[in-house]
């Protein structure tokens, strides 16, 4: 079976099964979770062609590898929802009838999809997240044509899959039917094989976020921060993610609230350093209100590094296994956020509960090798009833 993967990805993390100069060539959008999907098809030895985007090039850019084809076309940095991404649907749409996958793998419900749709080749998308909840949130033009997109995508395609039970029930009352849940996934080589302990004497509170909007709300992290310093001062908090530079969106709003003692605007990270990050800090707080699933979560207990999340904040509850896997909170308000983290960062026995917890349970629900065959079945289950 050939099998095509439409969606965002990083190159970097597949550089081993190309073989090339990563420094020489695209190094892709993003796409953490849809990166580690290819990489885990690719252990199990099946061929894959990935239609993706890289801002940084003009015409597109092919690299192939012995199991492995990228194609890149260009992203415009700007306006791009001005035609719903009409360029960029045309390449990912012209590349897939070109190089005739079996079935092609689209993820979120927006270009990807509707190109692959448009193809005319057997299509299973997986919905990342929920347009309707995220223009509530975020009233732009963008995402009103992203909202178009996805509604486009729900009444042309077929097969879905959600990465969450929240997603799949957005998806029932939406579609009226059911759909497998498949969730984001992580490659065991970036789980932590050897013993955490709580750093007492300077804890390290770690936040990685897209964007400084409403949905993010950091806001109350930063004011439960200037709570936790006083009960203990030693301890700080690094703040990961685009809109997190030094004197960038977030930074100048702490400024004007007078609560930058502490907080280290790290802005934007490649991902290697943000897992680094994350394997040496004491705690991740994810402060969002809203998530379909939340891959810095995963991440983190990967690390053994415990979370503290929003207890109504999509599926997140679920990621954390209602409690047992992480601290649920409501991020609404700094004081309950400041109370649990002060307490996990002053009780080593509690920090080492969630710290295992954590890591067990991401260990045996969300390890790459276990969602790959899940969605393996799923190809397999679309092409005999097309047949």
């Amino acid at each position: 079976m050939k099998i095509g993967v439409a969606g965002p990805i990083t190159t970097s993390t597949l550089a081993e099964f190309i073989g090339l100069n990563i420094s020489r060539i695209p190094e892709g959008s993003g796409g953490v979770s849809v990166t580690q999907f290819i990489k885990g098809l690719l252990k199990k030895g099946c061929h894959v062609s990935v239609y993706s985007f890289d801002f940084e090039i003009t015409v597109p850019v092919t690299l192939k590898g012995p199991l492995l084809t990228l194609y890149y076309g260009p992203y415009r940095q700007k306006h791009r929802m001005w035609d719903f991404m009409k360029l960029e649907r045309k390449f990912i749409q012209d590349t897939i009838r070109h190089d005739n996958p079996d079935i092609v793998h689209a993820h979120w419900t927006y270009e990807f999809a509707l190109a692959a749709l448009a193809s005319g080749k057997p299509t299973l998308i997986t919905v990342r997240d929920w347009a309707p909840t995220i223009f509530r949130l975020k009233t732009d033009p963008y995402r009103f044509g992203r909202l178009l997109m996805a509604c486009a995508t729900f009444f042309k395609g077929s097969h879905f899959i959600a990465n969450s039970p929240y997603i799949q029930k957005c998806l029932k009352n939406y579609l009226r039917k059911d759909v497998p849940v498949i969730p984001n996934t992580l490659d065991e080589a970036l789980f932590y094989e050897g013993e955490r302990y709580l750093n007492t004497s300077r804890p390290a509170i770690v936040s990685v976020n897209n964007g400084f909007a409403k949905r993010k709300n950091v806001k109350s992290l930063m004011r439960a921060y200037k709570l936790i310093k006083k009960e203990i001062p030693a301890c700080r908090l690094m703040l990961i993610g685009n809109g997190f530079e030094k004197d960038g969106e977030a930074d100048k709003w702490a400024k004007s609230e007078l609560l930058l003692d502490g907080i280290e605007f790290r802005g934007l990270l490649p991902h290697n350093k943000v897992l680094e990050i994350l394997g040496h800090s004491d705690l991740l707080v994810h402060p969002a209100l809203e998530e379909s699933f939340g891959m810095t979560l995963l991440e983190a207990m990967a690390k053994k590094t415990p979370v503290i999340a929003g207890k109504d904040s999509g599926a997140v509850p679920w990621v954390l296994n209602y409690g047992k896997a992480g601290i649920l909170v409501d991020v609404k308000s700094p004081n309950l956020i400041a109370y649990e983290a002060i307490n996990l960062l002053t009780d080593e026995q509690l920090w080492k509960k969630f710290s295992n917890s954590g890591y067990r349970y991401a260990w045996g629900n969300f390890r790459l090798s276990k969602i790959v065959d899940q969605s393996l079945n799923e190809y397999k289950k679309i092409l005999t009833r097309i047949k």
